[in-house]
């Protein structure tokens, strides 16, 4: 017996109003539309600035080096870190800052708020591997980075390899990753530097790590909810991008 193999169309056409036939959408027409709304998304993703900041950086390397520092109250500076020589602070332990002791204060004022609080020297030279790791690592983030002073630095998404579904993500791993050096970050994303380092500054939960996300379109509703002391900590302000 004869076999017909007859061919059945995936779709039928459909008439149009002047007698001609139009057809459906393909199936792969329909996949090439998904597949680039998702490049739409992965490239708006990638136009944000993450401002990595590391909480309390000298201090807490101090306590690594000497663990019964640990719950104390003392300060870094430069120099000799000595309070009755010329000289700054330039980073406060926890215990120091509850006192009144602030990063950029002069040593002497420092001493006179706290004089029961350690004063130490930065050891420079000691601190330089723990950099090199950080900025080691932020590269395998983004081949786009701008280190500032300590072991801060904003990193550019635009240089990011990575695959990643929300900057969210991307931050909290990174995050986690810092965590492993014995480190707290701080990190904050948005589409310009200011608002990603305000961002920063406003993830801090007592203490620990934070990641705060401020999608583009909802800067300056975040910002009016700030205190002007926030404005003045700005790093990236003496930058002209504010």
């Amino acid at each position: 017996m004869q076999q017909h193999n007859i061919n059945i169309p995936t779709h039928s056409p459909l008439p149009s109003t002047n007698g001609t036939s139009r057809e459906l959408p393909s199936t792969d027409m329909h996949v090439d539309m998904q597949e680039a709304a998702r490049a739409a998304e992965r490239a708006r993703l990638r136009q944000g600035i993450m401002h990595v900041r590391i909480r309390h950086f000298y201090c807490t390397l101090e306590e690594m080096f000497d663990p019964s520092l640990r719950g104390q109250c003392f300060v870094v500076g430069t120099g000799t870190g000595r309070p009755n020589e010329p000289g700054r602070v330039i980073d406060a332990s926890p215990a120091a800052i509850r006192l009144g002791v602030s990063p950029g204060m002069p040593l002497r004022r420092a001493h006179r708020i706290a004089p029961r609080t350690r004063f130490l020297p930065a050891s420079y030279d000691r601190y330089q591997p723990f950099l090199q790791k950080l900025r080691e690592r932020y590269r395998t983030y983004s081949r786009i980075i701008e280190s500032i002073p300590i072991a801060d630095t904003f990193i550019d998404l635009r240089g990011c390899e990575l695959t990643f579904d929300s900057p969210v993500a991307l931050a909290e791993r990174l995050c986690a990753e810092i965590a492993e050096m014995g480190l707290t970050a701080l990190i904050g994303v948005a589409n310009g530097k200011a608002i990603a380092e305000l961002a920063a500054l406003m993830s801090r939960k007592d203490g620990r790590q934070g990641v705060l996300y401020i999608p583009g379109g909802r800067e300056a509703s975040f910002v009016q909810t700030l205190p002007l002391s926030m404005l003045l900590q700005l790093r990236a302000a003496g930058t002209g991008i504010l």
